[in-house]
Formats: structure tokens, sequence, C-alpha cells
């Protein structure tokens, strides 16, 4: 299974000697997840709701671009693809979202979906101004509730990308799939 992308592409599979690096490099990417939600939960306990989930947000970002790494190493995302996961905040979030068509044999994800999350993110962090000019402060915008459900569900995702590696001795969109 492979994206459009990947399907499309005539490049070669990387290098046998590289794969240790990538491997590592999504190992990387995943423990700055787990990070990025302790360090959430952190502002969670000090009552930074916009900032917990800001930094949620980012972690949900980072699981995606954990994916495509591992992804990429098992052959199924592009090289581009793969650079765009440490360029473009829309398709790491987008990628966590994708799925596995099975007819066409092809993982599909839509990088504007990921473009929500982006926006949500910059609210938190960023004061802005409606249309008539009155302040929007994250601190007024996200409540504890916000910030608790997104903690929860990252690392909710988290978990589940952890027990599907331990179950099936795979990685990324594979875990899922034996």
């Amino acid at each position: 299974m492979k994206t459009k992308s990947r399907k499309q592409s005539k490049e070669e599979h990387i290098n046998p000697k590289d794969w240790l690096k990538v491997g590592n490099l999504y190992e990387a990417c995943l423990n700055n997840a787990k990070d990025l939600a302790n360090e959430a939960e952190i502002l969670y306990q000090n009552k930074c709701y916009a900032r917990a989930v800001a930094l949620a947000i980012l972690a949900f970002e980072e699981i995606g671009k954990s994916q495509i790494v591992a992804d990429f190493l098992n052959g199924m995302v592009s090289k581009k693809e793969f650079d765009d996961a440490f360029k473009k905040h829309e398709i790491k979030s987008a990628y966590n979202w994708r799925k596995f068509v099975l007819d066409t044999n092809t993982i599909e994800y839509n990088p504007s979906e990921g473009k929500k999350y982006h926006k949500w993110r910059i609210d938190a962090i960023y004061v802005d101004y409606s249309k008539e000019y009155q302040a929007q402060e994250p601190k007024k915008i996200f409540t504890k509730d916000d910030a608790r459900k997104n903690i929860d569900f990252v690392n909710k995702e988290i978990e589940d990308i952890i027990t599907m590696e331990y179950l099936t001795e795979r990685i990324g969109s594979k875990s899922f799939m034996k």
C-alpha cells in the first residue's frame, strides 16, 4: 500500500545504509511528540489552557510527522512527502487521518484537512481581532475542557501507536495493517 504520490514517483526506495538513520529519525519524532504532550500537561496543570492546546496540537503534528517518516522507511510515501513533513504543518496533521483504501491499495489523506489544526494552534498562541476590532485573546477562547480533550486525544494517539508497534513488530501504517 502506497500514497498516490509514491505510486506516481519513479524514485528508488532509500538506500539500505540509511535505514537505521531513518528509523532513528522516526523514534526522535515520536519521542518529541511524547515530550510535547507531557509539556502540554504541565501547562494544563498550571492553568495555561490555551498554550496547553497549542502544544497538544504541535504533538499531534509531530505524531503525523513520525508516521510519515515510518512510512517513508517502509517505502509507502514519496521523498517529497517525507520532505514536506518537515516543512508543512498541514500535511503532518492530515496524515494522522489517512485512510487505507483497499480496492486501490492506496493510502489517502487530504492536506487541506490539516489546515484547521494549524489554525487552532495559531489561535491558541496569538491574539487576533474580530471584524469589529475586538481583541480575541487565546486565554479567553480556549477552556480547561478544550485543553483536557486535546491532551487526552494526543496521549491516546501515542498509546495506540506504541501498542500497535508492540503487537505487530512494525512501524507506521504497516503496524495498523497486520
